[in-house]
């Protein structure tokens, strides 16, 4: 998806306007499949959306059927004001043209503008992404287009992440969750393992706000919640 003031046969015009502060949403469970979702607002480029979402127990979320798109767009992208959209859990990267789901699940369902995906220039536009209701061309609105990973167009510099959010999907509720401080501030980047007998550990990363949440394996087992943290200076 190529953002720009020009519309062309090639490209769909995407108009940005940053006006509220960004603020995460709440986890909002979905009746039709039981999944939870939240959304999240921080500057990200797809690869470190996906890295995020797994360090969470999750992943990037993937949408399989129009039930699901719809709930989707009701519950994160209408509200969402703050971004140009969300990243989705899908690339094109391995092989142009072919999209997979990061969960594996089968590509059967797409909800592509007219437009897209179309890999405009050479940004290597290889990542889901669900435009927001902040672009000024009303029938983009909740439809799909691929994206570059990071904003590498004329004049943006490299490296650059695009205001898009992170949306995460779980296919079960964490029921080991809470969040690690340190004296006044949260601790960041801290490991939370949890371990299970005869099951393999599970591990993830504290988010900014120092929050963490887990799966277990199997509830009928004891478990044991081990948090490393970070060296400090």
């Amino acid at each position: 998806m190529k953002l720009g003031r020009n519309l062309t046969a090639a490209t769909t015009t995407l108009a940005l306007s940053l006006t509220s502060a960004w603020a995460d949403s709440n986890i909002i469970t979905n009746p039709g499949n039981k999944h939870d979702y939240q959304r999240f607002d921080s500057r990200r480029g797809w690869h470190a959306a996906k890295a995020y979402c797994e360090k969470l127990g999750g992943y990037l979320a993937t949408i399989t059927s129009k039930a699901e798109q719809d709930f989707i767009w009701v519950n994160f992208g209408i509200t969402n004001t703050q971004t140009e959209g969300f990243w989705l859990g899908a690339s094109d990267e391995d092989k142009e043209g072919v999209w997979r789901w990061v969960s594996g699940e089968r590509w059967k369902y797409s909800n592509w503008h007219s437009t897209q995906p179309n890999n405009a220039g050479s940004y290597q536009q290889h990542y889901l992404f669900m435009a927001s209701v902040n672009f000024d061309v009303p029938a983009v609105h909740s439809y799909w287009g691929d994206f570059s990973s990071l904003n590498t167009m004329g004049g943006s510099g490299n490296d650059v992440a695009h205001p898009v959010s992170t949306l995460c999907e779980w296919n079960a509720k964490p029921d080991v969750y809470g969040q690690i401080s340190s004296i006044n501030a949260p601790v960041k980047r801290a490991k939370v393992i949890l371990s299970q007998p005869g099951q393999p550990d599970v591990s993830v990363s504290t988010d900014q706000n120092g929050n963490y949440q887990i799966k277990r394996k199997d509830l009928k087992l004891p478990a044991t919640v081990i948090i490393q943290l970070p060296a400090t200076k």
